[in-house]
Parts: structure tokens; C-alpha cells; sequence
């Protein structure tokens, strides 16, 4: 079709009365069926009360009934409840039968009332209004019978796995790299010079020897040197292949940019290396309810009372650096000089210190992580936010 002719104003009105028709007789269709179970259950609680002296009447009416007319029971006792809930039926357009469906499970009439505003209101589908009741039935059970926590997953900071990745075209990172994790691979120092001495893996250096010594899946732990340097110049590591394995794998520190919902944040991960990347994460093993409901604000809310502003754009003195563990696993204060970059990562409100394990991405895209909240020196006094939201009723378990 010519574009003049989509752009024309006569075909906007045709897109335009088209949509609205087919709007109406949506809503006259869901509308009709709402009325048809209603006159349905009018039809089967007049018939009982006709018949209410006897007393294993009702109990076999339904049974019978839907044998009879080959329909299934439960929809004709949903019917009926239907029309004793409702016993004028309500004129509002935008609740279809499925919504009704879920509605006569509320028992408080005046709860029941207000989703029904709530509904129209956020333009609630009905498998939306559904999902937001198991939701909030889920966390009201949580508040009254514990959940089974939990078990976090964590490795260890700055822990990396060596691989071999072959030349692609023109590409520059190939052979032997550092896995730093989410796709991105780093070739941390130049080559040795040909004939000069391989070191050993107890001792290779990030920026000088490279990966010399090591060998394809080896798991290394790269520290700081110790050795002087001049003020301002950047920071060398070194390698060494100790007791970690692929459990100490894919930890990182990261900065909370933003708690976007209960169970869903923007991070600024440091990968090492002056590498860093920036990611959403959805918090392993459990489940908020959505930001259009009460209970997932104060999820939210809740989240952010534990993920605190700490840094400003105004304050001079700003952690610089890298974090590190010690060999004990204990956080080290950042050392050295800030990144390039440093501004993007203080940037906002939400800058808290975290430290995450991630897991493989959801069907969103989303990270799976545990997330854990440092409170000192030792990690065991780390605050697990998955385990918090559980405990504290404003998630659910999911696996």
C-alpha cells in the first residue's frame, strides 16, 4: 500500500473506527458471557430454594445436572456462587467472566469492592488480576508459616578461570585469556618476549608476564602486588593457582544503580582489570509481587531500606580502586586509583556496596543472583537479601 495513502487523514479514520468496533464487540462478548453464567446460577440457587425442605438435594443436583446437560460441575457451582455474590449483576463493562471468576473467591465484600475498582483502574487483564491474588495469597501465607530459606551460593572476589579462545578475523583477544564472565574475555598482559623465562603459576603477574605458566580451565586468583609504585600509576596483579575451584567462580562487587522492584536491580559490576559492565539482575530462588500492587511496593521499599545511598556526587573522598579479599576472605578497602570511568559508577542515588554471585540469565535476559549486603571486614556478617525478602513475607519461593 502507497505510504500516501496510510498517512491519508480518511485511512486514520478507518484505523480508528475499525479498532473501536472491534473493541465493543469485545467487551459486548466478554460482557454477554458474564451475563449468561449469571442467569445460569439464578436459575440453579431458584431451582434449590424451590427444593430447600429436602435436604440431599443440593448435594446431588450439580452432579446430576452436569451429566445431564454435559457441562462441568464446577463451572455450575461457580455460576451459582456467582449470582449469590452478585445477586444484581454488577453493569461494569470491563470485568469479564474470568475476572468474576476470581473475584467470588475474595470473601470480604468490602475487599472484594475495591478489586474491583483496582481492576478497572490498572486496566487488569484477568490472568493478571489471577496471578496478583496467588501472589498475595502466597505472601500472606509466607507472613504466618515460615518459608524454607534458601541455600546461598557464593564464591570468592577476583577469582577467574584461564581459557582458550581461537583467532576470529581480525580479532585481538584470542589464545589464552582471563574469563571474567558475562562474555567478556581479556588477554590481562602483554606477551612474554621471546627466549625470556616462563614464570610459574605461583607467581605470573597480570601486567607483565601475562598468563604464562598456566593452562587451559585452570581456576587463578588474581591479588594486587606489592611492590611500590609510583603515586597515581595504575595497579599490578598477580595470578596464583591455589585451593580455589569453579564453586569460587562468577563473584563479583558491584555498585545497586537503581532497585528497579522487589526482586529486580541495575548493577555496576567490577570485573577486574579496570573492566566494568553493567547488568539487571533478578534475585535467585523467589518472587515479588508486581509494582502496580501495594505488596510489591513495600517489597521494594524494603529493599531499598537495606540498599542505602552511600556515596554523593559531592563528597571528595571517594572509595578508589578495586575491592579486594584477603586470603582469609576478608573485604579489603578499596586501594589505588578510581577507573576512568569512576563518575558513571557514583553516580545517583543507589551506589551501595554489594556483592553478587551470578547464575545463568533468565528468559528475560536477567541474571539470576544472590545478592549479600557486606556489614564489616567478614563476609559472614554479610546481609543474603534473597533470604531477607523470604523471611521478612515480602517474597515467595520459587524455583
Amino acid at each position: 500500500m502507497p505510504k500516501s495513502l496510510t498517512h491519508s487523514k480518511s485511512y486514520k479514520a478507518l484505523v480508528r473506527n475499525v479498532s473501536r468496533e472491534l473493541t465493543e464487540m469485545n467487551l459486548f462478548v466478554k460482557q454477554r458471557v458474564a451475563q449468561g453464567y449469571w442467569k445460569i446460577g439464578k436459575y440453579i440457587d431458584e431451582h434449590l430454594l424451590e427444593h430447600k425442605d429436602r435436604a440431599d438435594y443440593g448435594t446431588t443436583l450439580f452432579e446430576e445436572l452436569a451429566k445431564d446437560i454435559d457441562y462441568d460441575k464446577s463451572a455450575l457451582q461457580r455460576a451459582t456462587q456467582f449470582y449469590r455474590i452478585y445477586p444484581i449483576i454488577a453493569g461494569r463493562r470491563q470485568l469479564s467472566w474470568n475476572h468474576y471468576k476470581s473475584l467470588i473467591t475474595v470473601k470480604d465484600p468490602t475487599e472484594r469492592k475495591r478489586l474491583e475498582k483496582e481492576i478497572i483502574r490498572k486496566d487488569w487483564a484477568a490472568e493478571k488480576f489471577q496471578k496478583y491474588l496467588s501472589q498475595r495469597r502466597a505472601i500472606d501465607v509466607a507472613k504466618t508459616v515460615p518459608q524454607k530459606p534458601l541455600t546461598p551460593l557464593r564464591g570468592t572476589l577476583y577469582t577467574y578461570k584461564i581459557v582458550t579462545r581461537p583467532q576470529v578475523a581480525a580479532e585481538k583477544e584470542s589464545g589464552l585469556l582471563v574469563d571474567l564472565g558475562f562474555g567478556i574475555f581479556r588477554n590481562v598482559g602483554p606477551k612474554r618476549p621471546k627466549g625470556s623465562p616462563e614464570r610459574s603459576p605461583e607467581g605470573s603477574e597480570g601486567r607483565s608476564e601475562g598468563l604464562s605458566g598456566f593452562a587451559d580451565g585452570d581456576v587463578v586468583e588474581s591479588r594486587p602486588k606489592d611492590d611500590a609504585r609510583p603515586k597515581g600509576s595504575p595497579a599490578g596483579y598477580k595470578f596464583f593457582k591455589g585451593s580455589r575451584t569453579a564453586k569460587d567462580l562468577f563473584t563479583y562487587a558491584a555498585y545497586v544503580e537503581r532497585v528497579v522492584d522487589g526482586d529486580t536491580l541495575k548493577v555496576r559490576f567490577d570485573l577486574g582489570f579496570d573492566t566494568w559492565v553493567r547488568e539487571t539482575l533478578r534475585l535467585r530462588g523467589l518472587d515479588c509481587p508486581g509494582m502496580d500492587t501495594k505488596e510489591g511496593q513495600a517489597a521494594k521499599t524494603f529493599v531499598q531500606s537495606y540498599i542505602n545511598p552511600i556515596f554523593d556526587p559531592k563528597v571528595k573522598n571517594r572509595p578508589k580502586g578495586r575491592l579486594i579479599q584477603s586470603p582469609k576472605g576478608d573485604l579489603i578497602k578499596p586501594v589505588g586509583v578510581a577507573p576512568k570511568n569512576a563518575k558513571g559508577i557514583f553516580r545517583g542515588k543507589e551506589a551501595q556496596l554489594v556483592v553478587v554471585r551470578s547464575s545463568r540469565s533468565e528468559k528475560y535476559g536477567r541474571y539470576l543472583a544472590d545478592v549479600y549486603i557486606p556489614q564489616g571486614s567478614d563476609p559472614a556478617t554479610d546481609l543474603y537479601l534473597n533470604n531477607l525478602l523470604l523471611e521478612n513475607g515480602h517474597a515467595v519461593r520459587v524455583e
